[in-house]
């Protein structure tokens, strides 16, 4: 798959603009650096990295019926949720609609942030804590 992608970025001349670096250490200014994160994972419960693409404000795509996912992000909203079904092709056909609306995208990513501080911040969901602990 990965030699695909790197054709397909050369076959659109591409390379000054997208990256594929593998592996690296410091996750958060490559995520910060980034338009999209995209999460195509069949497999999650609760996926910390889309919390923290919302915190750092960017768009997240996301599978369908994946983890918790359909829970917290509303397409075009706060993100965007496509199905698992051919996820490189939508999110393809997502990104060539999507990424010259440079504002639209920032408010998508803004949202994100919102909810993921409304919903997952430990200062909103600590009574919950104390009151599992309590329990025992």
């Amino acid at each position: 798959m990965l030699g695909i992608l790197e054709a397909q970025v050369r076959a659109l001349n591409l390379t000054e603009k997208v990256f594929l670096p593998g592996h690296v250490g410091n996750v958060l200014d490559y995520m910060l650096a980034s338009d999209y994160l995209l999460h195509p994972s069949l497999l999650e419960s609760s996926c910390v990295v889309i919390k923290e693409a919302g915190l750092a404000e960017r768009p997240v795509i996301v599978c369908e019926g994946v983890g918790d996912f359909d829970a917290y992000i509303e397409s075009n909203v706060n993100g965007f949720l496509i199905p698992t079904k051919n996820f490189e092709d939508e999110a393809s056909s997502l990104i060539l609609k999507t990424y010259s609306d440079k504002q639209s995208l920032r408010e998508i990513g803004r949202n994100l942030k919102t909810d993921v501080l409304r919903l997952f911040d430990v200062n909103t969901i600590i009574d919950e804590y104390i009151k599992l602990i309590n329990q025992k």
